[in-house]
């Protein structure tokens, strides 16, 4: 899917909606699993395209208790496939910061979160620059993730490794007895 094929169906999705920049502060994370591959190259475009939102359901705030709006913000950028072949994707900023909590299923069948050594996160030379930016508020007030964006811009981004990492699956804000796989990434600037 070409950028514009990928901006029409983004069009069609009533839970996605253009916004002014990214709101959100690093870090948050979601899942970019079946969209990227081990040595995929991220196009950055030049300059800062549309920042999308995304609605995922809600949740509930775990500092208030009450249910808030679950969504997630993105840029529509280019990727190069191993293949050479070119598809767009939207890209979430906040995966670059993704806590991944390993898990398993006890004899029992009940799901538990491996807490031990802390979350797997993303690494890489362009997660640093993403993150380098990580509670600076820019000039115009922006925020640390249209900071760290912006230290991305115009550079190629290597997805260097993808490596499956078993964890609990969540649902609306809660946690599911049930596995899923998911992925930690590396992104190297190329």
């Amino acid at each position: 899917m070409k950028m514009q094929e990928r901006i029409a169906e983004n069009a069609k999705n009533s839970a996605i909606s253009e916004v002014k920049g990214f709101s959100k502060s690093q870090p948050q994370g979601l899942d970019t699993d079946g969209v990227l591959q081990e040595g995929d190259i991220i196009l950055m475009p030049a300059q800062l395209p549309q920042v999308m939102k995304q609605t995922f359901g809600m949740r509930t705030n775990p500092t208030t208790g009450q249910p808030e709006e679950n969504f997630g913000e993105f840029i529509v950028v280019d990727v190069q496939g191993k293949d050479g072949e070119i598809r767009a994707i939207n890209l979430f900023p906040s995966s670059f910061t993704k806590n991944i909590w390993p898990a398993k299923k006890e004899a029992d069948g009940t799901v538990v979160t491996i807490t031990e050594n802390g979350p797997f996160n993303p690494k890489g030379t362009a997660v640093d620059l993403y993150k380098a930016e990580q509670g600076k508020v820019g000039p115009n007030g922006e925020t640390d993730m249209e900071l760290g964006v912006r230290a991305l811009l115009g550079k190629k981004i290597l997805v260097a490794s993808k490596t499956p990492v078993e964890v609990q699956r969540w649902r609306n804000g809660a946690t599911v007895n049930e596995i899923r796989t998911t992925n930690l990434f590396e992104y190297n600037v190329a």
